[in-house]
């Protein structure tokens, strides 16, 4: 196979890359983007400002949080697929398997538990939740209704909304369809 040549097994190969790059990408973002909120936090003095500020900490990390949980199932299922002798052969899936099994038993016992995309996608996020909605209690101790209806309706509608939005557009396939045969589109760009 060339480093061209495109395969079921490079697919696989370089999707499980990507997605390992996805989860340090949005790490960084979140954890960055959490610095930022904190300062804000930290720097307002009126209450209003503050509350604002951690309705933002909770939303971004209830996320964070539940994107991470999906993304560790993603991540498991293309460590699945990569060590699955019908879809990478049997060399390929027998060298994964190998390589998965000296991860998880070579170890020695004392590291073994700290695993990194339960740590960084679920654990950190869960964390960060936590402390942004002690401290929007904390700050709101006197509006516990109004701050509660706050936090809830902004995570609930958050919610609502990404479940509408889905996977994004769904009726794209006409703008697709033509790119496999030029001379056939009919679209102004082609």
């Amino acid at each position: 196979m060339t480093e061209d040549e495109i395969t079921p097994q490079r697919l696989i190969y370089d999707f499980a890359t990507d997605e390992g790059a996805r989860l340090g990408q949005r790490t960084d973002w979140f954890l960055i983007f959490h610095a930022i909120l904190l300062e804000a936090f930290f720097t307002a003095h009126d209450l209003l400002p503050q509350v604002i500020v951690c309705v933002l900490g909770c939303l971004t990390s209830y996320l964070w949080f539940m994107t991470g949980y999906r993304q560790r199932w993603l991540s498991r299922h293309l460590g699945e697929c990569m060590a699955h002798q019908g879809l990478m052969g049997r060399e390929v899936s027998k060298l994964f398997n190998g390589i998965f099994q000296m991860r998880r038993e070579g170890l020695p016992k004392i590291i073994q538990w700290p695993r990194p995309v339960p740590t960084f996608a679920v654990v950190i996020p869960f964390s960060f939740a936590t402390a942004w909605f002690s401290l929007l209690f904390w700050v709101g101790r006197g509006q516990w209704p109004w701050v509660l209806a706050a936090v809830v309706s902004t995570l609930l509608i958050s919610t609502i909304w990404i479940v509408l939005l889905g996977n994004g557009p769904t009726k794209l396939r006409r703008f697709v369809d033509p790119l496999v045969s030029a001379d056939k589109c009919d679209l102004p760009r082609c």
